[in-house]
This record gives C-alpha cells, structure tokens and sequence, in this order.
C-alpha cells in the first residue's frame, strides 16, 4: 500500500530481501519505502543509492605500515531518474560479472554522483591531504561500452565538468597507459569534446551495438598485448562465421585477411574468453567503447547520461561502470 521505490545497493540479489519486499511493486532489492520499510541500508534513511561496501583505501602517506582507511562509494542520482529494467541496476551477478551496471529508459537523462562516504554511513569520507604538499587525491571511473542503435536511436550519451583528466585508448593525455593501446581509434565509436580548458567533457556513441557485444569485466576492455588488436585470425575471417551477424541488428561487418597477420581492427577475442558470447567476435565491437575521467576525489564525480528515443518508444540502454586503480607514489609529510 503507497509504496514508492528507488535504486538500491543491492539491487536483485535475493540474499538482502527481506520478505516484506518479496511483493514489491518494483521487485526484490530496490530498497522500497513504505508503511514499516522506511529505514535504508545501514540504519539510516533510504536513499536512490547503489552502494559498494568496502570499495576503497586510502592512504595519506602519513603512517608507516598503515592499512589505509576503508570507504564506500555510492553512486546516486540527483535528478528524475526512470529505469528500463531495475534488475539490471548494481552488480547484478557479482560472481560473474567485475562491472556495475544501470539501467536506463529511452529517451530519458539523468544526473548522477559518485562519492566516497565513510562506511556505513552517509558521512563524506576525507580524501584530501595527499603527500608532503598536501595536494588532493584524485580518483578514476571508468564508463563501458557507449552504444548507439540504427538511425542513432537510443543513442547514449555522457557530459561531466570538473574533470580533471580523460583517457581512453589512443587518447591516454597523461600517461596512464596501462592496458591502453595507441593503435586503437576510437573516432569511429565515440566523439569527445572538451570545452574550455578541458574541464567538461562530453561524449557520444557513433558504433552500432547490442547486449551481445557487452563486456563482463575490465579485462574485456584492457589490452594486456597491443598487437592482438590487430592481429588477424588464423582463419582469416573477423568475427567468425557464426558471428557475422549481429542480432538483433543484423549489421554487415566482416573483414577477411591473412591469417596471422597484421590488419587494423581484425583481431577477436580468443576462444577462451569468458563470457563465452564474445568469442570470435571482434575486438573492434566492444574494446574502443569506453572513456575513464579523472576528478579531485573529495568532490566526487557528477556527470549527466543521456539515452536517446527509441524507434516505438520502448525499451532502453544500460551503462557499466568500474574504478580505477592508478598507484602513486608520494613523500610523507
């Protein structure tokens, strides 16, 4: 009765859902507020919240043998927010899957904020004081797989200010290059604008894609040898024959080459991968689809998501997101 529900930290996963939820309007794990359902995760009050218990920890430089301080990270949404499907919302098979996810309606756009609180709590954890200087401490997130659809329906879209920093492959500005590739371009799947002095950046998808070309983890994304990227099958087909089409959107995109050799874009992921979905499909479908940001950590990070209208006004998109982790090296205070 009169229940209202938002995004919550454990979103689908049945071990957190207490039987009062079983029913809910919006499904197990939403967090959903009503008549005796009004207290949030932690004791405190409820909140449109994704959080990840645990997910960090700082250190400051200023104790030897410390074992850093341990924080959350919520991620929330500060303006109207309106889901596809909300069992797609959090980490929804954390034993499978290294990626966050959200899930998004057509035609619809969202500001969101990912900050670091102190754990249990909604108190800002502290993350400033970094090295002899005291200069911040900066964080990393990364955004997966940007996808746009025929005609540039549900196309997503990304806009962030306060940046201080973006990299993806073949556009690493400032040297954080590990697992990115300088033979990878990305003009093809993603626009980038900065305005001013770089201090916003928006981003549009331009590549054409579906569910079945989704990563599963950063590993997915991250190019641990360059040249594979490259490196044709030794079957000579690029993506193998039974992924030359892909569904549901049916686009034509096959290169033929000599095995084992050298052409842009025709390397595929190994038949070892895990997911099992992109075997034999291209590199060139998923690895360029993605653009990390670098902001002052205490501030957090606030960008806008956009998904474009659909062909019917159904349906929609999910971004994954993820951390990352960059050691820096600094002299105590």
């Amino acid at each position: 009765d009169d229940v209202t529900c938002t995004v919550g930290p454990h979103s689908n996963v049945g071990r957190h859902c207490p039987d009062a939820l079983q029913e809910a309007p919006c499904g197990c794990g939403c967090m959903c507020v009503g008549d005796g359902l009004s207290q949030g995760p932690y004791g405190g009050p409820p909140l449109p919240e994704i959080r990840f218990e645990g997910a960090g920890l700082f250190f400051d430089g200023t104790v030897e043998g410390s074992n850093g301080v341990p924080f959350d990270v919520a991620l929330t949404n500060t303006s109207s927010y309106k889901p596809w499907t909300s069992q797609s919302n959090g980490r929804v098979n954390p034993e499978s899957s290294e990626l966050a996810s959200v899930s998004m309606a057509a035609n619809t756009q969202t500001m969101f904020a990912l900050r670091a609180y102190r754990p249990g709590t909604n108190d800002p954890q502290p993350l400033d004081g970094v090295g002899g200087d005291h200069r911040p401490a900066e964080g990393h997130v990364c955004i997966f797989d940007f996808d746009n659809g025929v005609n540039d329906t549900l196309q997503e879209e990304l806009r962030a200010c306060n940046v201080t920093d973006w990299f993806t492959h073949g556009k690493s500005l400032r040297g954080i290059e590990r697992g990115l590739c300088p033979n990878i371009g990305t003009d093809e799947y993603l626009t980038n604008t900065g305005t001013g002095n770089q201090t916003c950046v928006e981003v549009k998808a331009l590549m054409m894609g579906t569910g079945q070309d989704n990563p599963k983890n950063i590993h997915d994304i991250l190019m641990a040898d360059c040249t594979m990227y490259d490196r044709c099958p030794d079957n000579g087909l690029s993506p193998a024959s039974d992924k030359q089409n892909r569904p549901p959107i049916g686009v034509q995109d096959v290169t033929t080459c000599a095995g084992g050799s050298s052409e842009p874009a025709a390397g595929v992921y190994p038949d070892i991968e895990d997911p099992e979905r992109l075997r034999g499909q291209p590199f060139r479908w998923t690895v360029p689809k993605f653009a990390c940001f670098s902001f002052v950590a205490s501030e957090g990070f606030e960008f806008t998501f956009k998904v474009g209208p659909s062909a019917d006004g159904f349906y929609g998109r999910t971004f994954f997101f993820n951390g990352y982790s960059e050691p820096d090296c600094i002299d105590a205070p």
